[in-house]
């Protein structure tokens, strides 16, 4: 699966009767790096939620390569994609044990390499690898949650990589360092993300504007700033975010 073209073709989704994607089209390249925003409750953790395969579309397709998301196997897209976002589950296990998730037969030197990337030595050194996180990490920081589960994604290597407030419960002194890390590690990667933190939102290129359930705006930061569509949602914030794109 080389994840050269994603496609959205005509979404739509209803919750409780309510009416979230009306008709979404939306296109993703390999290599994007991808933001959608626009008002909150419009739907944009859906969107990641429909390409996660959580829920499904109540019309329309996804297509990834022009095959129907519905014929790829379940196996075979988790292997491929990555999620970082502020619901993901630490297990009542030990720490080496969670981390390992991204890749079952991880190597010592893979382990070091993903405890290094994602800021966790000072934790291991502190408890060891064996020491138990708790259910659903509760002997964790916000921080060390988001840490753990950036170790995962490290040594998963995923291709396509979704965000959904990733950054959720981190506080500010840890919010600049993994932001860092995760900056890195996309480079090679395609990347759709959503965040109302504008630190999350530097690591996008482009912009897709939803509102009343639809894709209104797809462009480069630089053409929306100038033409006014991120600044009429954003007005406050667009000095933060030429800053983060200079």
């Amino acid at each position: 699966m080389d994840f050269k073209i994603i496609k959205f073709k005509n979404i739509k989704f209803k919750y409780e009767n309510r009416l979230i994607l009306n008709d979404l089209n939306l296109e993703i390249k390999k290599g994007d790096k991808l933001a959608i925003v626009g008002p909150s409750g419009e739907g944009k953790s859906t969107i990641l939620k429909l390409l996660s395969k959580l829920i499904t579309p109540v019309s329309g397709k996804i297509y990834v390569d022009n095959i129907d998301l519905n014929d790829i196997s379940d196996d075979i897209w988790y292997e491929n994609i990555g999620m970082l976002s502020q619901n993901t589950h630490i297990f009542n296990r030990s720490f080496i044990e969670n981390i390992k998730i991204g890749k079952r037969n991880a190597s010592d030197e893979e382990i070091k390499k993903a405890i290094k990337f994602s800021g966790l030595n000072k934790f291991v050194e502190k408890n060891g690898v064996d020491t138990l996180l708790g259910k659903n990490g509760l002997f964790l920081s916000g921080g060390e949650r988001t840490r753990v589960a950036l170790a995962r994604i490290f040594l998963k290597n995923p291709k396509l990589l979704i965000l959904d407030e990733p950054l959720e419960g981190v506080d500010k002194e840890n919010e600049s360092s993994i932001l860092k890390n995760i900056d890195k590690f996309v480079k090679d990667k395609t990347v759709i993300l959503v965040s109302h933190r504008f630190t999350i939102l530097s690591l996008a290129k482009e912009f897709a504007i939803l509102k009343d359930g639809k894709i209104i705006e797809k462009n480069k930061f630089k053409s929306m700033s100038k033409n006014g569509i991120l600044k009429k949602y954003y007005q406050l914030e667009l000095n933060n975010l030429k800053e983060f794109n200079r």
